[in-house]
């Protein structure tokens, strides 16, 4: 959502098939042009950094909100099947290169679902129909 004028939202591609594929950001980044305030949303602690020209920041894909069309966009790989089977991470990182604005999330949706799953029950099938029958 956003307030203001001349809102224009603009979808493009990614600069490479490798980036499409394995930067988790899906095949074509949406841009947001115009005058006035923008709202992001994100879940968990949201954070901003402020990249200086040339300056790098590598992240994990599902923590990347938004940034500014300053900043250049990229994948890097993590190495090793066993760095990305074993080390919880996913395939690839993204990697930020300043001058601009990044904004993170602290937990992205699947973290949040993960740690969400622990409290939440879902009765059987046999249960569920027992209750049903009552």
């Amino acid at each position: 959502a956003a307030i203001g004028t001349d809102w224009r939202f603009k979808v493009k591609p990614v600069k490479n098939v490798g980036t499409a594929f394995f930067g988790r950001q899906g095949i074509f980044l949406k841009e947001l042009h115009g005058n006035g305030m923008a709202f992001i949303y994100g879940v968990g602690f949201i954070s901003t950094l402020q990249l200086k020209p040339g300056e790098q920041v590598v992240v994990e894909a599902e923590s990347l909100l938004a940034f500014e069309k300053t900043v250049g966009f990229d994948v890097e790989y993590v190495g090793s099947c066993l760095a990305c089977c074993c080390g919880g991470m996913g395939p690839t990182y993204s990697v930020l290169t300043g001058p601009g604005t990044v904004f993170l999330q602290s937990l992205p949706i699947n973290k949040l679902a993960r740690a969400l799953n622990q409290y939440v029950s879902v009765p059987s099938r046999e249960n569920a129909n027992n209750s049903y029958n009552e």
